[in-house]
C-alpha cells in the first residue's frame, strides 16, 4: 500500500526538481529511477510471482514464462532505443 503512490510522487519530486534546479542537475534522474524501480518491484514481486504460482485460467506455466519473457525483451529493446 505504501508503494503504490510512491511512483507518482517521485515523479512528482524529479519533476519539480528539474524546474527548479536546471538541466545540469542528477535529481531529476534520481527521483525518475527510483519511480521506474518501484514499478519494476511491484510487477515482479507483486503481480508477476501471484501469476506464476497459480494465477487465473488455465494457461500452462511455460506459456506464461515464454510471454514474460517477451515482454521483458521487449521493454529491454525499447528502453535501449528511445
Amino acid at each position: 500500500a505504501v508503494c503504490f503512490p510512491a511512483a507518482p510522487i517521485g515523479m512528482l519530486i524529479g519533476h519539480t526538481a528539474a524546474t527548479a534546479e536546471g538541466a545540469e542537475s542528477p535529481l531529476p534522474l534520481v527521483f525518475n529511477a527510483l519511480a521506474a524501480g518501484t514499478f519494476l518491484q511491484m510487477g515482479a514481486v507483486e503481480v508477476l510471482a501471484s501469476e506464476m504460482m497459480g494465477g487465473h485460467g488455465k494457461c500452462p506455466g511455460i506459456v506464461k514464462y515464454l510471454f514474460a519473457m517477451m515482454g521483458f525483451a521487449t521493454m529491454a529493446i525499447i528502453a535501449k532505443y528511445a
